[in-house]
């Protein structure tokens, strides 16, 4: 019975670190799939096509809306994304598929700063001002040229998705 007990708690063992490496291997592809998403869109056309106007037309607040459209348009390709947004070199919201959240100063925020230089993935956090949970993934937009830095690119994704790979719901 002693060596019964032992042999199902060693095989219990054995089953569950099994089923951990499966869900840190999908938790993992999935975190690869939303960087190469965010990363995709700060190199499309559209909005580098918009983020050169913008910067052409710094007064005009139509260049604003004109990099709005593509934003809005690129979140109903991207499902796990509710909210896409571009930082300027200042760290503030100059456009947004949510247009209530343009001006918002982010200039010390870990997605503003960590993705002036690469593909970055926050924590998992609560908002302070709205109490949403919210989740962000950051990537540089650099100009093709040049090789400067244009705008932070940042992806607002829902922190749902991940409890339902997580779960096996998805």
């Amino acid at each position: 019975l002693w060596f019964g007990r032992i042999e199902i708690r060693d095989q219990t063992f054995r089953q569950l670190q099994i089923m951990v490496a499966g869900a840190e291997a999908l938790v993992l592809d999935y975190l690869n799939y939303l960087k190469i998403q965010t990363s995709g869109y700060s190199a499309s056309k559209p909005i580098m096509d918009a983020l050169k106007k913008h910067y052409r037309h710094t007064g005009n607040n139509n260049s604003a809306r004109v990099l709005n459209r593509p934003l809005a348009a690129d979140i109903k390709n991207f499902p796990e994304c509710v909210e896409m947004f571009v930082l300027d070199l200042n760290g503030r919201v100059i456009a947004s598929s949510d247009a209530s959240n343009t001006g918002k100063d982010l200039s010390e925020t870990d997605c503003f700063l960590n993705g002036q230089k690469t593909v970055y993935v926050s924590d998992i956090f609560r908002e302070e001002e709205t109490g949403r949970i919210t989740w962000l993934i950051s990537c540089p937009v650099m100009d093709i040229r040049g090789n400067k830095l244009l705008a932070v690119l940042v992806s607002r994704i829902n922190p749902v998705t991940l409890s339902d790979i997580t779960t096996e719901r998805k």
